[in-house]
């Protein structure tokens, strides 16, 4: 990948009121951008302590403190209209020290002109080749050192201006590995997208949200739980130092759970913020397509449950996923969803076609797998999200659900012209009252008896 030549730059980060000293960052390294701003200078200065201002609240009062930079992170290829949007909210954090590093996933246009449009001193990174969201995200942390916290966010996703002030407050506060926002749609503001995510033993997950759930302020708890989304995630750098970030096996669909996931095996916590509000447009299959998406699926969440538990946990957890995948395998034959029964198949096949590479994964994990089973098991959810999803949720492929619903739609249109009808009401109780009454002989009447 060609890479143009980076001149030295100086830039002056944005500072909260009574901030007055000037911190630089480096960017002489070639791999760091292919795009920096003009007219600053590359120079790295140690970290200046400051006084604690009064107007930036808890997180800004420790950020101070500590006099670190800030570094967001994003992996985007190709966006569309909203992406000038989604940038300038960045642009617009009251957040001190943050910087904006953009990541082109393999896009074929090149976006360095429309970020800086809106973001003047944002940097942008191109990649050749669209290697998946994981290697991208990867690269960019790489990329950067010195920064405290590292917030990854999908290119269709803007912040409130005090986001990323409300999550660091939120990981100071809870002492969290990961925080994730509130993230609400695009769209519609008023509708709730990921408050969290429930991960069942087997690496399956589903948004703790109901689709088309109104904010009626029903999430307006800070709570941890076991997964967030990474459509907008702030991690703790050293944390993602430690347990590798992301794994590049998984590029897609499922990658927050199993980075996640690895936090909890560290000894970390993931938190959902609620007054951190990011808005979320989520549009992923008319922008990428992707071939056997579902098989992917079932392949990453293979993968974390094998590699995700520890030995003595496998002996009971390996024959429940097997019942669970049997039995989602007939039902899916039973309501014509042959596609998920290949899928599934192709699945096992390739766990037992690939041994070797499950162990090499569970190895990478030993070295931070500091705590026990015992410890975050309990944020799991007990069952399969999967047959859940196939049997009890609401959803255009729920074949069980919408044909129950479908035959309980087709009696009430049988019966609601008769229901409607006052006359036809007043017949039916009337009819079984006369035939009652012009039988009563036939029933009272003693039996005659021939001298």
């Amino acid at each position: 990948m060609a890479v143009r030549p980076v001149h030295p730059i100086r830039r002056r980060h944005r500072q909260p009121p009574g901030l007055n000293e000037e911190r630089t960052i480096s960017v002489d390294d070639p791999a760091v951008t292919d795009h920096v701003p003009n007219g600053a200078e590359s120079t790295a200065q140690a970290p200046v302590a400051a006084s604690e201002p009064d107007t930036q609240g808890a997180a800004a009062q420790v950020v101070s403190g500590q006099g670190h930079l800030r570094w967001w992170r994003s992996s985007w290829r190709d966006p569309g209209d909203w992406f000038p949007d989604a940038v300038a909210s960045l642009e617009a954090q009251d957040y001190p020290q943050l910087s904006i590093l953009v990541v082109d996933n393999g896009g074929e246009q090149d976006p360095a002109e429309r970020v800086v449009d809106v973001a003047p001193f944002a940097f942008v990174k191109r990649r050749s080749s669209d290697e998946g969201f994981s290697a991208a995200a990867n690269e960019a942390a790489a990329s950067i050192e010195g920064a405290p916290f590292l917030l990854f966010c999908h290119d269709d996703v803007s912040l409130e201006p005090d986001a990323v002030t409300q999550m660091v407050a939120d990981a100071f506060r809870s002492n969290a590995g990961i925080v994730g926002p509130k993230i609400r749609d695009w769209d519609d503001h008023a509708q709730l997208r990921s408050v969290g995510l429930s991960v069942d033993r087997y690496g399956a997950a589903r948004e703790l949200v109901d689709d088309g759930e109104l904010d009626q302020s029903q999430h307006d708890i800070s709570r941890g739980v076991f997964a967030v989304s990474d459509a907008c995630m702030l991690v703790r750098a050293d944390l993602f130092n430690t347990i590798g970030g992301f794994s590049e096996a998984i590029g897609y669909f499922g990658e927050d759970v199993d980075l996640c996931w690895k936090a909890h095996l560290a000894g970390a916590s993931v938190q959902y913020c609620h007054r951190a509000v990011a808005y979320h447009r989520g549009d992923f299959a008319s922008r990428r397509i992707v071939d056997a998406k579902d098989r992917m699926e079932l392949r990453n969440q293979a993968r974390m449950t094998l590699t995700g538990h520890d030995a003595a946990s496998l002996w009971r957890i390996v024959p429940a996923a097997a019942i669970a995948s049997i039995a989602e395998l007939v039902v899916s034959v039973v309501v014509g969803r042959g596609r998920i029964a290949v899928d599934i198949v192709a699945t096992y096949l390739w766990v037992l076609t690939h041994p070797i590479e499950i162990l090499r994964e569970r190895r990478r994990r030993e070295p931070f797998r500091r705590t026990s089973e015992a410890d975050w098991s309990t944020m799991q959810r007990r069952g399969s999200n999967r047959m859940r999803k196939l049997g009890l949720e609401t959803s255009e492929d729920n074949r069980l659900l919408d044909a129950t619903r479908a035959g309980r739609d087709r009696i009430r249109s049988a019966t609601k012209d008769i229901s409607d009808s006052r006359a036809a009401v007043v017949l039916a109780v009337l009819i079984p009252l006369v035939l009652a009454l012009g039988a009563r002989g036939l029933w009272f009447r003693r039996p005659s008896v021939d001298a």
